[in-house]
């Protein structure tokens, strides 16, 4: 099949339908419509597709922008996700079959200086990621590890996290709450000045969880309870209990936080309270190993769920973070602050 025969589109509103379509096919689940139009409506994302010779949409490559900052130069990336590509198309996984044609299509026209968007970033699995590099598209910069903890009905430790933490709901309603989140954000994005990390303000934040179509987070804010100081805001979401834990059992996921590094270990502990109170057992996360190297409280297990990965900057070979300062892919390795709700499908 030759190269001519395919075509690239950009994927919108009109492409929908198609889209959704494709999705199951790949994944054997249905995208529903107010999950895309949360993903790339209004702005906040671009996709491409492919579509073979009969005009069948059989590969999509979308991403969804995203506010990045290192040593107070913010800068705009993209986070890649929704990359698939039919069965029909896959014995063509070449440079220019359906896969690299959608990949190289979004880079030109969604990535680079021209565009504003300095990198994008993704969370492939390895076998995506070694594709990606084989093709000349991505480079691997972490490991995504996925971190449990036991979380016991009453121990030591919740009396000593009751003596030290106190726990309340965060509510999206309360005016004060954006700007009890920003300070927040700024103490972090201060304390990780020389990582590279997503933006977390109120307003990301809001989008993210409290508008979420589908899932539902629940988060709550950490003080102090000598001080009564806002220590950071945590947020969690469940999932259902799997036929080894038991029908009782219930899995807690610590998606995010929004606090300074030196108060992470806090926010795992407040977490596992939160988890101990609703009668839940395990607790875990995803987490790049700058976040995982962050806690104290050993981890019951610990596995790759994915690995970590940018697009290839220009023949420069250099990231343009601002006219005057720029990173090399090594200038990144190990240095991203990523979890699990930095993904888009948690």
């Amino acid at each position: 099949m030759s190269d001519s025969q395919w075509s690239v589109i950009d994927i919108g509103v009109a492409q929908i339908g198609e889209t959704r379509e494709l999705f199951k096919r790949v994944f054997g689940q249905p995208l529903s419509e107010a999950l895309w139009r949360w993903k790339y409506d209004a702005g906040r994302g671009a996709a491409v597709g492919a579509r073979a010779p009969n005009g069948d949409l059989l590969a999509h490559y979308g991403g969804t922008l995203r506010q990045i900052c290192f040593r107070d130069h913010p800068a705009l990336a993209v986070q890649i996700g929704d990359v698939m590509v039919a069965q029909e198309g896959r014995a063509a996984l070449a440079h220019k079959g359906p896969f690299g044609m959608v990949v190289e299509a979004f880079l030109n026209r969604h990535v680079g200086g021209a565009k504003g968007v300095v990198l994008g970033f993704g969370f492939p699995n390895a076998r995506h990621m070694r594709l990606g590099e084989k093709l000349g598209h991505y480079v691997q910069i972490d490991t995504v590890s996925e971190l449990s903890w036991h979380v016991p009905r009453r121990s030591d430790l919740s009396e000593k996290v009751a003596t030290r933490l106190r726990i309340d709901v965060l509510d999206w309603a309360i005016p004060s709450t954006a700007g009890r989140l920003d300070e927040l954000w700024r103490r972090m994005k201060h304390d990780l000045r020389d990582s590279i990390v997503p933006t977390r303000d109120a307003s990301w934040l809001r989008h993210r969880y409290a508008n979420h179509p589908e899932h539902r987070y629940v988060c709550f804010w950490v003080r102090s309870v000598w001080l009564g100081r806002l220590l950071g805001a945590i947020v969690l979401r469940s999932h259902p209990p799997s036929a080894a834990q038991g029908p009782m059992a219930t899995t807690w996921e610590l998606i995010d936080w929004v606090a300074p590094k030196m108060k992470s270990e806090e926010m795992l502990l407040a977490a596992m309270e939160v988890v101990r109170q609703r009668g839940g057992t395990l607790l875990m996360g995803w987490f790049s190993s700058m976040v995982a190297n962050s806690f104290t409280t050993s981890a019951i297990s610990t596995k790759e769920a994915c690995t970590s990965g940018v697009t290839v900057p220009g023949p420069e070979g250099r990231f343009q973070i601002t006219s005057s300062f720029s990173l090399s892919v090594s200038d990144l390795r190990g240095r991203w602050w990523l979890t699990g709700g930095d993904t888009d499908f948690r």
